[in-house]
């Protein structure tokens, strides 16, 4: 009975040996889990962005042509007007011209047309114009809406691959024909640029 308080003491302290050796067998295995050969690269930087289409005139929203009361061979039964169509897009992109009509009352089939595409001019100021191709003649303003009247049939073949402008003429005169009295037309002339895929 003498010897228990020792063998109790000896108890304790091979429990306590045992704990200790159990916690740094665990920091061992973990830190031997944790050790490895590793090596990294990576693809940095990467960016996405898109082209834009940018077109503008110089007619500043005003129409080029705006007359009433013509008779053949009268003041303005035959003029010519210019507007010049800018491109400042970073895409490459198709520009084409097309027309509609509306409260067409019989008018737009005596207006012959005649459109033509250079350089030189500007909005109602055809000075300097230098015409480098004719994209509609001889035919009338009824016609033209019909056969182009949106940029899948349109006329030009402007391909603009950076800033660049381009002038148009437009030239129209009343048939002299006595069915055109008491008739009217209204017609809007639109240009359209369309990015070019894969260009």
């Amino acid at each position: 009975m003498q010897h228990a308080p020792a063998r109790a003491s000896r108890l304790r302290a091979g429990s306590v040996f045992g704990a200790v050796a159990v916690a740094t067998t665990a920091a061992l295995v973990t830190r031997s889990s944790l050790a490895a050969f590793t090596a990294t690269t990576q693809n940095s930087g990467n960016h996405w962005g898109t082209a834009t289409v940018v077109l503008s005139d110089d007619s500043q929203g005003v129409a080029r042509f705006n007359v009433s009361g013509l008779v053949p061979g009268g003041p303005g039964s035959s003029d010519a007007q210019c507007i010049r169509v800018s491109y400042a897009g970073s895409a490459t992109s198709d520009i084409r011209l097309f027309a509609t009509v509306s409260n067409d009352t019989g008018l737009g089939q005596y207006l012959t047309l005649k459109i033509e595409e250079g350089t030189g001019g500007m909005f109602a100021d055809c000075t300097g114009f230098t015409p480098s191709s004719t994209l509609y003649t001889p035919g009338t303003l009824a016609g033209f809406c019909a056969a182009h009247g949106t940029w899948a049939n349109g006329v030009s073949t402007w391909r603009a691959t950076g800033a660049a402008n381009r002038t148009y003429r437009i030239t129209y005169t009343l048939v002299d024909d006595s069915a055109a009295q008491g008739t009217s037309v209204n017609a809007v002339f639109s240009w359209q640029a369309q990015s070019v895929p894969h260009a």
